[in-house]
């Protein structure tokens, strides 16, 4: 299905605040209603309370997201949360949650705004009808986006992968502006690397077996500098822009696997590694692909000011 880019300056487009349920319309109107000229992205809504909302995938492995937009964490409407559900049955309540309640007492938190009011928030929804990447200036730093996501990768498994849907995103509820470590940009800068850098939580690990597993990104770490520390933003790029060799922009594939393990269960769909540094662009710069990228179009947001970028194809994504 084609990738449709969804933006808070769109005719019509519903509005973001730190209002409890802002965040639950702005998923219907794109991911189920559509709005103006827009058409939805072709997931459906099953379940919905107040200010709460059940979205499920429109194809593909069809899991459920639940998403709680009633302030319900230390932050109260500034975030909300996201947890993935392989059944629902009603608002909050089904069978093979991720990330667990004894893993996430808080799921994954999306900052909507950094104040409980109804200044508007910019955003923007990169969607089919699988997987959707939301990015968010929640007004906390200036000109610095928030991504979250919900959906499924690209699984690298022989056959059949039911469970290759995992959520994405920041991990610790906070009343105040949020640390920059519970970013989703910092997270394992190597295969394998520790639950405590998890960018997520998958279904169940490449098996199919067992429930929730912490999920962590790699990009394409041998082009960032040094590695290792707990600082090292897996996002960052530190490459000449253009490559001196070749004149061109660089980008690499982001990988995911679980928590503790080398096993590499796929990639993402549609979100990058920007290998040169986030100073080199302006936000929302776009990219045309060359090479095995030929005919694809990237944009590039801001994650820091000036290490790391989210870089996400805008054109279409691979399916199993």
């Amino acid at each position: 299905m084609t990738v449709t880019v969804y933006r808070s300056t769109d005719s019509s487009a519903p509005t973001l605040s730190g209002t409890a349920g802002d965040l639950v319309n702005v998923l219907d109107k794109c991911l189920v209603a559509g709005y103006g000229s827009k058409a939805a992205a072709g997931w459906s809504k099953p379940f919905t309370g107040t200010n709460t909302a059940v979205f499920r995938m429109g194809s593909g492995v069809q899991h459920y997201l639940d998403v709680d937009d009633t302030g319900p964490g230390p932050g109260g409407a500034r975030e909300a949360r996201f947890r993935g559900y392989e059944t629902m049955t009603a608002v909050a309540t089904g069978t093979g949650p991720y990330p667990t309640v004894a893993q996430e007492t808080g799921a994954i938190n999306p900052r909507k705004s950094a104040t409980l009011d109804a200044t508007a928030r910019a955003w923007r929804i990169v969607a089919d009808d699988r997987t959707f990447w939301l990015l968010i200036q929640s007004g906390d730093s200036a000109g610095v986006w928030w991504l979250h996501g919900f959906g499924e990768v690209y699984s690298f498994v022989t056959g059949i992968d039911n469970f290759r849907s995992a959520v994405w995103g920041k991990r610790f509820e906070s009343a105040s502006a949020p640390a920059a470590s519970s970013s989703a940009t910092d997270m394992s800068a190597a295969t394998g690397g520790p639950a405590s850098f998890a960018c997520g939580y998958a279904a169940r690990t490449y098996t199919g077996l067992g429930g929730s597993v912490a999920q962590v990104f790699s990009g394409d770490v041998s082009k960032m500098g040094a590695i290792g520390s707990l600082t090292q933003n897996i996002l960052a790029g530190t490459m000449a822009l253009p490559n001196p060799v070749d004149g061109c922009v660089w980008l690499a594939p982001i990988t995911v696997s679980s928590a503790g393990t080398v096993a590499v269960r796929g990639k993402l769909r549609g979100l990058m590694h920007y290998l040169h540094p986030a100073s080199s662009f302006a936000n929302e710069d776009t990219i045309a692909g060359a090479g095995v990228y030929a005919g694809h179009t990237f944009q590039l947001f801001k994650a820091t000011p000036n290490a790391a970028a989210f870089c996400i194809d805008i054109t279409s994504w691979d399916t199993n």
